[in-house]
Parts: structure tokens; sequence; C-alpha cells
């Protein structure tokens, strides 16, 4: 099987009547999947949810507090992460809280971070160099 496309895996399926019977998942590329993961995170306030949670868990109310989302637009944004699978939540009394399911969720943040760290110092270079170049009588831009 090419590494690219995911295994059909058995499931067990429960009918209308109650019987079980087994069905068989789809294949899907793995390219697929890491697109649909990665688009998960693709929100502003998604990234800014998973940079609260390195330090642990925080309820609903924390988070509002510190992104100043609505409580609407946040609770979407949750929802998303979670059926993604990349936050899990628990409720104490009236509170959800929430933490990721998976730590090395921050470690592909760094790795993003140090990313765009080395593109911007790139750009700032070659900005510094056309900073320098010299056009027309002497005038520099």
């Amino acid at each position: 099987m090419s590494p690219s496309v995911a295994e059909a895996r058995p499931c067990l399926a429960v009918s209308r009547t109650g019987g079980a019977r087994e069905r068989t998942l789809p294949q899907r590329p793995i390219y697929q999947l890491k697109a649909e993961f990665l688009k998960s995170l693709a929100h502003p306030l998604r990234i800014r949810v998973l940079e609260l949670l390195i330090d642990g868990e925080k309820t609903v109310a924390e988070l509002i507090v510190q992104t100043g989302a609505e409580a609407s637009h946040l609770s979407q944004q949750l929802g998303i992460l979670r059926a993604a699978g990349v936050l899990v939540s628990r409720r104490e009394g009236s509170s959800v809280h929430y933490t990721v399911r998976d730590p090395r969720i921050f470690h592909l943040l760094a790795t993003a971070k140090e990313i765009l760290t080395s593109s911007l110092e790139h750009s700032n270079q070659l900005l510094s160099d056309l900073h320098g170049l010299e056009f027309g009588v002497g005038e520099q831009r």
C-alpha cells in the first residue's frame, strides 16, 4: 500500500434495529488527513487558544477574558478544535474546562514560529539589501 494512503479500518456499526454489523471506513490519502488537521488550526483565535493552553487547562470564562473574544465566537472555535481532536473538554459544575489532547501540538506551534522567524529575518535582509542599492543619479531607495 502506498505510504500516502490511510488503511481502511474495520468499524463496528450499530443498525437502527440494534444489530451490530461491521463496515469498512473509506480510504483517505494521508495528505488529505494532514490538510484537514492543519485547516482545523488555521484561524488566529484557535492559534491564540492553543498558545494560552500551553500553561495548562483553562475554563471557557478564562479564555474569554484572555482572548477578548465574544463568547459565541470563542465557543465556535473551541468546537472546531474539539471536533478535530485537538482539544478535550470536561465539565465541572457550570464551568467547561479545555486542554490539549496531545502536547506535541505545542511543538508544531514552536516549529511554525521558527519558520516564520527565519522567513522574516530573510525578508529583512532583502529589504536591507534593497535599501543599499543605488538608482539613477546617485539617489538611494
